[in-house]
């Protein structure tokens, strides 16, 4: 974070003195490979975050996802800089800076929603029932309550069951209404 506020800080201060940077071929290549490498590893991370259904797999594709970015731009800031744009490079410097912070409001937020437990989605709560009222023998849903703490969602379904069915019956639709809540939101 301190870091990120000299670069913001001295950034600013070299394009208001108008101070230009030197250009560097050398930085355009590790630019590049450091683009490449990034988008790769962001692009696998994504993949990998979806099928094992990772948060913590998922921020780190996007903290890769920001690294490619920032590659890109400071590859076109040094460009900038070689044809003799030299101010373009600070100027993408206090860009890259808004971009991390704004990056890190959005990850610091989602960190804190995860630790506070909600409920699901109305959204959810609309299919979770719409699909338990689908299950032949379920008469009418009482009530869906819900509960999220991180990755981790629990959910209580009330169904009344026409008085006739015995309980043997009345578990097999229990079953039947569990897939179904499954079916929708997954292992919850």
């Amino acid at each position: 974070a301190i870091g990120v506020f000299f670069m913001f800080f001295f950034s600013v201060v070299d394009v208001l003195r108008g101070i230009p940077g030197p250009p560097h071929f050398a930085a355009m290549s590790l630019a590049t490979v450091s683009m490449v490498v990034s988008w790769w590893v962001s692009r696998k991370g994504h993949h990998l975050a979806a099928e094992l259904q990772s948060p913590v797999l998922n921020t780190t594709a996007e903290h890769h996802h920001a690294d490619a970015e920032g590659s890109l731009l400071a590859l076109i800031g040094i460009g900038g800089a070689v044809l003799g744009f030299h101010l373009l490079d600070r100027i993408i410097a206090i860009f890259e800076t808004l971009h991390l912070i704004a990056l890190s409001g959005r990850l610091l937020a989602r960190s804190l929603r995860g630790l506070l437990d909600s409920a699901i989605s109305d959204e959810d709560k609309e299919l979770v029932e719409a699909a338990c009222v689908r299950i032949e023998g379920v008469e009418r849903v009482a009530h869906v309550w819900s509960r999220q703490a991180g990755s981790n969602t629990w959910v209580d379904v009330a169904i009344a069951v026409p008085e006739r069915f015995n309980v043997e019956r009345a578990y097999a639709v229990c079953r039947e209404v569990e897939a179904a809540v499954r079916g929708v939101l997954g292992a919850a």
